[in-house]
C-alpha cells in the first residue's frame, strides 16, 4: 500500500509541471481566439452595424465554437465596449503628451493626435461616434475626459477671440466632425493638410 501510495504521489509530481507547461499555450490560444474575435466582430460592426452582427457569425469565421466566444464575451455590446475602451484610453494618453506653446498650436497637436489615431485605430473610432460618445454608458468618464481635454485645447483659443462658437459647441463639432473627415479623406493623398485646413475652416473665426 506504502508502495502503491508513493508512485501515485510521483505521477502527481510529474505531472504537476506538465501542467504548468501547458497553461500558458492554453492562454496564448485564448489570447489568439480572443484577438480574433475582436477583428472580425470590428468589421462587421463597421461594415453592417451592430444591429445585424450575429455572434454566432463571428464565431464560425472565426473558426471557434461558440461556446469559447462565450466564454470571452457575454454580447455583441460587450465585445463593442471592449474594442472602443483602449482606443479612448490611447486618444486620451495621447492629447495630455502634447504640449503646446500657443493656443494655435494647441489646436494643430490636436489635430495631429487624432490623424495618428485615424491611421492605427480607425474602425474602432468609427464605432465610438457611432455608438458610445452620444450614449457612453459605463465609458462615460472615458468620454468626459475626451472632452475635457478637448476644452483644454480650444478654451484659450475662446479667450482670444479666435472661435467661431462657444467652447462647448466648438469641442462636440471637432469630436464628431473630425472623425467623420478622416474617414472621408482617407484614400486622398493630401489628407493630413486637407483635414488640418477643414477643422481649423471649422472652429476657426476667418482672418
Amino acid at each position: 500500500m506504502e508502495k502503491g501510495t508513493k508512485t501515485t504521489e510521483k505521477k502527481g509530481a510529474a505531472g504537476e509541471p506538465r501542467m504548468k507547461r501547458r497553461l500558458p499555450r492554453v492562454e496564448r490560444r485564448r489570447e489568439r481566439a480572443r484577438k480574433r474575435i475582436l477583428e472580425i466582430a470590428t468589421e462587421r460592426f463597421v461594415d453592417v452595424g451592430l444591429d445585424r452582427v450575429r455572434l454566432e457569425d463571428v464565431a464560425d469565421e472565426a473558426d471557434i465554437s461558440r461556446a469559447t466566444l462565450y466564454s470571452h464575451f457575454a454580447s455583441k455590446e460587450e465585445i463593442l465596449r471592449e474594442v472602443i475602451r483602449p482606443v479612448l484610453e490611447e486618444l486620451i494618453k495621447a492629447m495630455k503628451e502634447k504640449k503646446a506653446g500657443t493656443a494655435q498650436q494647441g489646436l494643430d497637436n490636436l489635430i495631429e493626435v487624432y490623424t495618428a489615431m485615424w491611421d492605427d485605430n480607425g474602425d474602432a473610432l468609427t464605432l465610438a461616434l457611432r455608438y458610445i460618445l452620444h450614449d457612453p454608458g459605463d465609458l462615460a468618464e472615458l468620454v468626459s475626459k475626451i472632452q475635457s481635454q478637448t476644452d483644454s485645447v480650444l478654451r484659450p483659443l475662446n479667450s482670444d477671440g479666435l472661435l467661431r462658437m462657444k467652447t462647448d459647441l466648438a469641442r462636440n463639432a471637432f469630436i464628431q466632425t473630425a472623425i467623420v473627415l478622416l474617414d472621408v479623406l482617407k484614400n486622398e493623398s493630401n489628407r493630413e493638410a486637407l483635414f488640418r485646413e477643414s477643422i481649423r475652416a471649422l472652429v476657426l473665426k476667418k482672418g
